[in-house]
């Protein structure tokens, strides 16, 4: 039912066909088959108001989704690199540690850091915790290593962790109740039946002056 009513509500050519049938309905029913008073089509101010303002929250709530998917779709591109930074890091100082063929302590702390870090970012859904603690045991790992390249890859997991908050902030602000979903799709609507029966208003107190 969702979807159907999303596919009216997002074709110009229905969202026209539903004015105008509104448009007629009210016409017909409080114009001439059953004419309000002047006071009354005061009091009408009051109905398609309220049906404006709920349209108009409905717009609001798509563009906050709007603005949450631009942002998660930025932010997930960031995470991607920072993603690939780190493991890039891992790569090279995994080879440049090994690279002379002779297991050693700096070798076998890189390979089993890789190890786990291929195992985290290949079974948690994306974007995958990456703990500071992947970095645990580096310094006396890797003594001769300049302490720059230590807080390289601090700041990369760091990098990490800020935008993976992010990503997720914006996940969660893009998220939307059935109430609101089903708002969103009525909107544009609503705002037509709105419009039409301000339109209606409109004819019926200009006849209603008319006859007085």
């Amino acid at each position: 039912m969702y979807e159907t009513i999303l596919d009216v509500s997002s074709d110009p050519l229905a969202v026209a066909v539903v004015f105008f049938v509104a448009l007629g309905l009210f016409h017909l029913v409080f114009v001439y088959l059953r004419p309000l008073s002047l006071a009354q089509w005061r009091l009408m101010d009051y109905i398609w108001i309220t049906l404006a303002l709920g349209s108009v929250a409905g717009f609001v709530e798509e563009a906050r989704y709007y603005r949450s998917d631009v942002a998660s779709a930025r932010l997930e591109a960031n995470l991607v690199s920072a993603q690939k930074d780190i493991e890039h890091w891992f790569d090279v100082y995994a080879r440049f540690s090994c690279e002379d063929g002779q297991a050693n302590d700096t070798c076998d702390w890189f390979t089993q850091k890789e190890a786990d870090l291929t195992f985290i970012t290949g079974n948690e859904p994306f974007p995958a915790d990456l703990p500071t603690s992947l970095i645990d045991g580096l310094e006396s790992a890797a003594p001769t290593y300049s302490p720059a390249e230590f807080q390289r890859i601090k700041g990369f997991l760091s990098a990490y962790q800020d935008g993976r908050t992010q990503f997720l902030g914006a996940l969660h602000d893009g998220e939307r109740s059935a109430f609101f979903r089903l708002l969103t799709a009525l909107a544009p609507l609503i705002f037509a039946v709105a419009v039409a029966l301000r339109f209606t208003k409109t004819t019926g107190e200009y006849l209603q002056m008319r006859r007085n």
